[in-house]
């Protein structure tokens, strides 16, 4: 018997009787049809897989391209950001206020918008608000689109604005109106008479950006939780309303000069000055071939407390007094003054206004013609200015114990520093120039503000 080496099994080799090689041993391992089926049928398994997985995934990205993502949030579509027309105003001065930015994304995909405007309410008073041309424009000839915008102002300090394109003949992602975010809407505000900055803030913006956000009326204009980008950035704007107050100068700047009377006292006698109590007339008959007309005037110094004050009215033609008017004023819901002037011929006159503790203003060559005409002294140039509260000789005549001498001097100021006390009230005295109960650093900055100021 012959052994084979190197075979994992033992086997012997030997010649039969008919002198043949005969092989013995264990048999050699031969796999198994059904093991060999199986095996075939798991890679074509895999395979099958496989081709539907990729099949999928093409699908899925086809799909996506062609609409919005449903699934999640819009990244930010607009850069949104606060331009004033003006950033410095006096009081009761209107300004506006544009929202304007740049788009981040294609303008057509945009449906709607919903933001947030707050402001300081002691400072500024809300007027109104305009659309621009966001969604101005017309849908495709084969769509019907409706325009929609809402606003809620009821707070103040907040003003809450939204608009939108509703499609009202195809699904909302086929139908984007909006085209320029340069300017989207423009807010209209008014300074009071409160000095200090104030900022417009811009908060809360949300952009639709039209898959399943066909905006409806009312507050849910951006309703819709698909598909709603935020804004890359909102912004502020500040503006400052301007005050005549000690902190802005300390320095005055004269606009006349006056030489001293020879027989003034140089230490004078001072005494705390009741406000003159000021009842109003009876309207009189309008008599015939004359006019009527209203006057309005903006005082400095009034911010809260706005008490009526007398004052006289003045008609000269060729520096002739041809009328001299007292008439009682109450301030409107403006802060500012108004009062009737009764009975005046037409003509063309120089008309000078003059009232307790304001220097005397005056206008040239008004022509009075009509009962609906208003004269008015509301600019920060032609205000009436505070603090003429001392005759510089005795006040002997009852018009002068109102009107005093129409000059601001050291003798004012002599008067203020008198009755100085801002922890007692004194909202009697003249010298109470803001009417706020007491005589304190505001109405002595008055004072030190006007210094030598003489009225016209």
């Amino acid at each position: 018997m012959i052994m084979i080496r190197n075979n994992p099994y033992p086997s012997a080799v030997s010649l039969n009787k008919q002198n043949h090689l005969e092989i013995s041993g264990p048999p050699l391992r031969k796999q198994s049809p059904v093991f060999k089926n199986i095996h075939k049928s798991t890679v074509v398994m895999l395979l099958i897989i496989l081709f539907l997985g990729v099949s999928s995934l093409v699908v899925i990205f086809n799909f996506n391209n062609q609409r919005p993502s449903r699934s999640k949030a819009a990244d930010a579509v607009l850069s949104l950001n606060l331009i004033a027309s003006k950033t410095a105003l006096d009081y009761n001065d209107q300004f506006n206020v544009t929202i304007s930015g740049t788009a981040l994304t294609d303008l057509l995909s945009i449906s709607a918008l919903s933001y947030r405007l707050t402001y300081p309410a002691d400072k500024l008073e809300y007027i109104g608000y305009s659309l621009n041309n966001f969604f101005s424009a017309a849908a495709p000839s084969d769509r019907v689109t409706e325009f929609l915008n809402w606003s809620d102002v009821s707070t103040a300090g907040v003003i809450q604005l939204a608009m939108g394109a509703h499609c009202t003949t195809d699904i909302p992602w086929v139908c984007y109106p909006a085209q320029s975010a340069n300017a989207i809407a423009t807010v209209t505000f008014q300074s009071k008479s409160v000095a200090g900055q104030a900022t417009v803030a811009l908060e809360n913006v949300l952009a639709a950006t039209g898959a399943n956000c066909n905006p409806t009326t009312g507050d849910g204009l951006v309703a819709c939780a698909e598909n709603v980008g935020t804004i890359g950035s909102a912004g502020t704007v500040t503006v400052t309303i301007v005050t005549d107050s000690i902190t802005a100068t300390l320095t005055p700047s004269p606009t006349s000069t006056r030489t001293p009377t020879p027989t003034r006292t140089p230490t004078p006698t001072y005494f705390a000055t009741p406000t003159p109590t000021i009842t109003s007339p009876p309207e009189p008959t309008h008599e015939p071939n004359t006019v009527n007309i209203r006057f309005r005037l903006l005082l400095q110094g009034l911010a809260q407390n706005r008490p009526n004050k007398q004052f006289r009215i003045i008609f000269k033609q060729n520096d002739t007094e041809i009328l001299n008017r007292e008439v009682v004023f109450a301030a409107d819901s403006d802060g500012l003054y108004s009062g009737q002037v009764y009975n005046i011929p037409p003509g063309i006159y120089d008309i000078y206004v003059k009232g307790t503790a304001y220097l005397q203003r005056k206008k040239t060559d008004i022509p009075v013609a009509s009962d609906e005409q208003v004269i008015e002294f509301t600019s920060a140039q032609d205000r009436l200015l505070v603090g003429d509260i001392v005759c510089n000789t005795p006040c002997l005549a009852p018009h002068d114990q109102i009107y005093k001498d129409n000059i601001i001097d050291a003798l004012e100021l002599g008067q203020i520093i008198y009755e100085y006390d801002p922890r007692n009230g004194h909202s009697a005295s003249i010298a109470d120039l803001d009417h706020d109960g007491y005589v304190g650093i505001s109405d002595l900055s008055f004072i030190i503000y006007n210094n030598t100021v003489e009225g016209q």
